[in-house]
C-alpha cells in the first residue's frame, strides 16, 4: 500500500518517491525503515546480510538536527538540562567554515547510544534522522540528494539551538580550531526552529522546488 512516500528497490539499490503534498518528514523515516525492513535489496557491504546486530555504521560521523536534539534531550536521560546534554551526548567542532554537530563517541569511537555488545542501538526509538535514514544499499541520485539534503538543513538549524541554549554561561565547544564567536554566523530561522518532532515539517518546505520535483510521483 502506497504512503506519502514509497521507498522502492531496484536493480542497483532503492528510490524515494513522495506522493503528497502534505507528506512530512516521519512520513521518509516510516517508509525507510519499513523497506529496511523488507530486507529486498543488495546490500554495499558483505560483512552482514540484516540490520540488527550490525554496528557498523554507529563508528561513523551521525549529524544531528535542530529536532533530533530536542528528541535526544527528552529521552537520553530525564531532567537534563540543555547544557549537561551537550556535554554528554553531543560533539560540538568549531572550525573556521562553521560548526558541525555530532553525536558523542565513547571510548572505543562507537555512538555514545550504542550497546556494543549486543550491537544495538541504546535509543534506537530515539535514533536521529541520520541514522533512521541509512541503510547499506546503494540510493539513487535523487534519493542521495534528498537525504542529505533535509540532514544538512535540519544541522544548520542544530547549530542555532546549541547557540540559543548555550551561549549565556559560554558556548559548549569540544573540539575548536580558528574559532572567533564573534564571527559566528547563526542561520536564520525556519521551520525546523519551530519544530520538535517530524510530524510538523512537511518535507515541500525543507528541500528545493527542483529536488521535490524530482521526487514527486516517481514511479
Amino acid at each position: 500500500m502506497s504512503g506519502p512516500v514509497t521507498v522502492v528497490g531496484r536493480e542497483k539499490g532503492y528510490e524515494v518517491s513522495i506522493r503528497s503534498d502534505r507528506a512530512v518528514l516521519s512520513d521518509y523515516t516510516r517508509a525507510m525503515e519499513a523497506f529496511i525492513d523488507t530486507n529486498e535489496y543488495r546490500r554495499l557491504r558483505a560483512e552482514t546480510n540484516r540490520c540488527k546486530g550490525c554496528d557498523i555504521c554507529c563508528r561513523e560521523r551521525a549529524p544531528l538536527t535542530a529536532v533530533d536534539l530536542w528528541i535526544l534531550k527528552e529521552n537520553a536521560e530525564k531532567g537534563l538540562d540543555w547544557r549537561s546534554f551537550f556535554q554528554r551526548f553531543v560533539t560540538v567542532r568549531v572550525f573556521s567554515g562553521g560548526v558541525d554537530i555530532v553525536l558523542a563517541r565513547d571510548g572505543d569511537d562507537n555512538c555514545v547510544f550504542l550497546d556494543s555488545g549486543r550491537g544495538l542501538c541504546g535509543m534506537y526509538p530515539y535514533r536521529p534522522l541520520v541514522c533512521s535514514t541509512y541503510i547499506c544499499a546503494q540510493a539513487s541520485p535523487s534519493a542521495q540528494l534528498f537525504r542529505s539534503s533535509v540532514v544538512n538543513g535540519g544541522e544548520d538549524a542544530a547549530v542555532g539551538l546549541w547557540y540559543a541554549q548555550t551561549a549565556e554561561e559560554g558556548l559548549v565547544v569540544h573540539e575548536c580550531e580558528d574559532f572567533d564567536p564573534g564571527l559566528l554566523e547563526i542561520p536564520p530561522e525556519n521551520v525546523w526552529n519551530v519544530s520538535k518532532n517530524y510530524d510538523n515539517i512537511l518535507i515541500r518546505e525543507v528541500i528545493s522546488g527542483e529536488l521535490w520535483k524530482r521526487l514527486e510521483g516517481k514511479p
